[in-house]
């Protein structure tokens, strides 16, 4: 707490607050003196004359309370800098008047004692202003001493003034030393706060010491414990992010360790994995569906066996088997067209109702086979008429909804349209069907994301539409979101500019 009290907020312009710093740091000396002299005189109080022992003890007194406020004063930013200094300085000054009789400063016994009030001005005011204290002790000296024109009064002047020059010129120089140390630090600072990669220093004993800003970017300083936990190898792994790192041995200070978040390179080779994976399961058992009801129906061609219904039937999956593939195909360009930057997205006036009422009337069948319900609701206060890309947002719909008649089996799904302001309207697709695990609800809308291992998925589809719906949805300058409980259901919500 003491320390917290002593101690100068970073607020402070770097060299008013290395005044304040060094003012705290006398004024900290003088209360312990101060203190020390009671002590003292408390102890020797029977050995020396009453009279003075209170006198002592109530100047000493009298001292730390006036140090407490200056103190005080020296940590509030209303309190000009110089404030404290000038008080301490006259404090300085009341002090050596006091030491000798006018004749013996007049003898220059004191002189020595008058240095220390100029040196204390040089380091805690401008250096400027040793030479106004110099001034004025040289008139306290003219002023105390017998009106005469001995020498010693002008020896006593000019030797004050010599050494408020020769302050004054180290000053000086220290402090254009220090200016030009903190600039080179402010620089290399600014350097390393400006690298795009994290930088993280520790002691010889491995604590932390510092960050860069790109670092406190990627981890939060609370959870930086948990970094130096692990063994800075050659990857760290924390939470959902991957880190490379190089790490340096810096003599005398520790270690230097160079954080670079490799996040989106692992995420881009888990998908080209993930990629591989959907072609050779998604690609394959369509494709060789459709071939084989192909060449039953040449068979049975040849064989001048054809049943009507059943060359139908066959006809049908086959057809459904090649928009399976027609769809995937898409996926992936649209995809390819997203990571290249160039998918382009068109901004005209569509109906928005007919719109939906198309995504009904497309997935109507799937919803009957499953014995479905649906709903769909149209705030009165919704436009009938929006702006933006009637075919992206059909898309969008689709996949939303296609997605909660795949994972619903019992109950039906909802489709409510509102205004929820003049600027902006949302959709919700809600569903009753399996839910979706707290865990992997975060990453619902990453690419080739299913929570599902593709090899052993029940359910079709190669984690690609909702990556495209939530860019679709972006780009369109809209936001898309999911609430979900297992067993329950799920709820998208897409809200778009009206």
């Amino acid at each position: 707490m003491l320390k917290t009290f002593f101690n100068i907020p970073d607020t402070f312009a770097p060299e008013d607050r290395r005044r304040r710093l060094i003012v705290n740091a006398l004024l900290i000396v003088f209360m312990e003196v101060a203190l020390l002299g009671i002590i003292v005189t408390l102890l020797v109080r029977n050995l020396i004359d009453k009279t003075h022992a209170d006198l002592l003890i109530e100047v000493s007194v009298f001292s730390i309370v006036v140090m407490g406020i200056l103190l005080a004063a020296n940590r509030s930013p209303r309190v000009p800098g110089w404030f404290s200094g000038i008080f301490l300085i006259i404090f300085l000054i009341v002090v050596i008047t006091q030491v000798d009789s006018p004749q013996e400063l007049y003898d220059g016994r004191s002189l020595i004692a008058w240095v220390l009030p100029i040196m204390v001005a040089a380091v805690i005011l401008p250096p400027e202003g040793v030479f106004i204290i110099a001034a004025v002790i040289s008139g306290l000296i003219q002023i105390f001493t017998p009106p005469s024109g001995d020498i010693v009064n002008y020896y006593a002047m000019f030797s004050l003034l010599v050494v408020a020059f020769i302050s004054w010129l180290g000053m000086t120089i220290a402090n254009r030393a220090i200016e030009d140390a903190r600039r080179e630090a402010a620089n290399k600072e600014a350097i390393l706060n400006n690298i795009a990669d994290g930088v993280l220093v520790l002691d010889l004993q491995g604590n932390f010491l510092s960050a860069n800003t790109a670092l406190l970017k990627m981890i939060p300083e609370e959870d930086l414990p948990e970094i130096l936990s692990k063994p800075l190898g050659k990857t760290v792994q924390w939470k959902r992010k991957v880190f490379s790192v190089t790490a340096s041995e810096v003599p005398e200070i520790g270690t230097v360790a160079v954080l670079r978040d490799e996040t989106r390179r692992h995420e881009t080779e888990r998908a080209r994995d993930a990629l591989l994976a959907t072609a050779s399961h998604e690609l394959r058992t369509p494709l060789a569906a459709t071939m084989n009801y192909l060449e039953l129906l040449l068979m049975l061609t040849k064989l001048k066996r054809v049943n009507t219904a059943e060359f139908s039937e066959h006809l049908t999956r086959a057809i459904e088997n090649s928009k399976r593939l027609q769809r995937l195909v898409n996926d992936i360009l649209d995809q390819a067209q997203i990571q290249a930057g160039v998918l382009e997205l068109k901004n005209e006036p569509f109906d928005l109702r007919a719109l939906l009422e198309k995504t009904r009337q497309l997935l109507e069948v799937l919803i009957k086979e499953k014995n479905l319900s649906y709903e769909l609701s149209i705030a009165p206060e919704v436009p009938s008429e929006i702006i933006g890309d009637a075919d992206r947002l059909y898309q969008v719909l689709v996949n939303l909804i296609g997605n909660a008649i795949k994972f619903t089996n019992n109950g039906g799904i909802k489709v409510q349209v509102l205004a929820s302001s003049k600027e902006k309207l949302s959709i919700e697709v809600a569903d009753t069907g399996l839910g979706i695990p707290p865990e992997q609800l975060p990453d619902i809308f990453e690419t080739f994301r299913r929570g599902s291992n593709y090899a052993q998925r029940e359910r079709q589809g190669a984690g690609l539409g909702l990556s495209i719906a939530k860019e679709i949805v972006t780009r369109m300058g809209g936001e898309i979101s999911a609430v979900s409980e297992p067993g329950v259901g799920s709820t998208f919500t897409v809200v778009l500019p009206a």
